[in-house]
């Protein structure tokens, strides 16, 4: 069977259960793969991250040191991850 990004089911080691592929282990290995974005996926990176680059920069210079200016930073950073990761493996065209 092949992926959403050309693999197939053994190129990213899925493990398979009575010859149906086990679709927890199938998703956890895809979101483990490479993918390489499409332009507009590139766009809408770019723009997420210009977004909480102004967003960080609000936070760093507006709250104080302490442990909710770490977690307000660490959590932003999660977010970009995850949209990021939700654009390029979530991306439907």
């Amino acid at each position: 069977m092949e992926n959403k990004n050309g693999t197939t089911d053994a190129e990213v080691g899925i493990i398979t259960v009575n010859g149906d592929a086990d679709r927890e282990t199938l998703e956890f290995n895809y979101s483990l793969t490479n993918v390489t974005p499409g332009d507009n996926q590139t766009h809408n990176i770019a723009l997420i991250r210009e977004k909480a680059k102004e967003l960080g920069s609000l936070i760093i210079e507006g709250c104080p040191n302490g442990r909710n200016k770490a977690l307000a930073k660490t959590c932003l950073e999660d977010a970009v991850m995850r949209a990021v990761k939700g654009i390029v493996l979530d991306w439907k065209e």
